[in-house]
């Protein structure tokens, strides 16, 4: 039987599933937690609320996955926290929440979505530019990437 991931809204619950996610992913590429830029993931329900969401994405009640949409302005959002486990790549898991982060970021009204990365998350990049995200700049070690939304949901 083949284990389908579920995306689903965060929920307090997967805290500290989604805090080892997102710092295994990151340790992987060579970044350690920094306590300015990772204080988010003490406060998911506080900074991505309104506007913004997180999801995660679960198999057999496990977090496999997450992404997150954070308002920038009225018109304009940032993917956030697109992080995946290593085994669960080429499953399609990141191509769904994608969809959805854009999915949510249409029915919320904003026009834009930006994002950043790092030049050694090739697989992320491919599936970004995949999915109709250009690149906007590179500054300081970071890819800016930006989609222009359409206004109708996939």
């Amino acid at each position: 039987m083949r284990d389908e991931a579920k995306i689903i809204p965060f929920s307090e619950k997967y805290r500290d599933q989604v805090r080892q996610v997102v710092l295994g992913v990151l340790e992987e590429y060579g970044f350690n937690y920094h306590p300015v830029w990772d204080s988010d993931l003490d406060r998911i329900s506080e900074v991505y609320c309104g506007r913004s969401g997180f999801w995660v994405a679960i198999v057999r009640d496990t977090v496999v996955g997450t992404c997150a949409l954070l308002e920038v302005s009225s018109d304009t959002a940032q993917l956030k926290r697109m992080y995946v486990l290593p085994a669960y790549r080429g499953k399609r898991i990141g191509l769904t929440l994608l969809q959805r982060v854009v999915d949510s970021a249409n029915q919320s009204g904003f026009r834009k979505v930006t994002l950043d990365t790092t030049p050694t998350m090739t697989r992320a990049i491919e599936l970004y530019e995949r999915f109709g995200f250009e690149k906007a700049r590179e500054e300081k070690g970071r890819v800016l990437y930006r989609l222009t939304l359409t206004g109708t949901v996939c």
